[in-house]
């Protein structure tokens, strides 16, 4: 089946859309709803991940291991709900630093006690 060849331009936010002066894109516009094909092509691309699920390494696992598994995501849900702390809007920006700060530091604490989790759950026996 050969490929069909469509007009595709950029809308204001630089996301590439169909031409809808294409007769072609006209029809591909009615069946996808308008909406922008960057999105049809990233469709197909694994979901992106949270802050936390990327500093867990949440997609890392060689073992296989369950309890890592479960270490990791515990650790990312903790923090994203970190980076969810809000600061106060009356904060003075020294505030707002130290506030970012916090967060930084706990969330830091947060991966590395879940390396050395997933080092307890994984380490063999001495030989």
């Amino acid at each position: 089946m050969p490929l069909m060849k469509i007009k595709l331009k950029r809308d204001e936010h630089g996301n590439r859309i169909v031409d809808p002066s294409d007769p072609m894109a006209a029809l591909l516009l009615t069946v996808l709803g308008g909406i922008a094909i960057s999105d049809v092509l990233n469709s197909a691309k694994e979901p992106t991940m949270t802050k936390g699920e990327y500093r867990a390494g949440i997609r890392f696992n060689p073992s296989n291991n369950p309890t890592v598994d479960m270490i990791k995501k515990q650790a990312a849900l903790l923090i994203d709900m970190i980076e969810t702390i809000p600061k106060p809007e009356d904060a003075t920006d020294v505030q707002k630093g130290e506030i970012a700060r916090l967060k930084a530091l706990a969330q830091t604490a947060i991966e590395e006690g879940a390396m050395w989790a997933e080092k307890a759950a994984t380490k063999g026996p001495q030989e």
